[in-house]
């Protein structure tokens, strides 16, 4: 398991320079879609190439990325 932040800078560092290759997506495709930043701006943050990022916006426009966030089973009852 992964340690969780535990100061300011890290936390930042969690959001700006994400480790696992879905949280990059996640984290770059908002910055596109939410913040609406500049889409070569967007893939030199997150470590794309701008045909890359390109590709990655298609993937995601037509549903084809695997969910990112998943609902987990509720706890069985004992």
């Amino acid at each position: 398991m992964k340690k969780t932040p535990n100061n300011f800078i890290d936390r930042r560092r969690f959001f700006s320079q994400p480790d696992s290759p879905r949280q990059r997506q996640y984290e770059a495709l908002r910055a596109y879609f939410l913040d609406q930043l500049p889409s070569a701006e967007v893939a030199k943050r997150f470590g794309y190439t701008v045909g890359a990022f390109r590709a990655l916006c298609y993937s995601f426009r037509r549903g084809e990325l695997p969910e990112f966030f998943t609902i987990g089973r509720p706890p069985r009852a004992s």
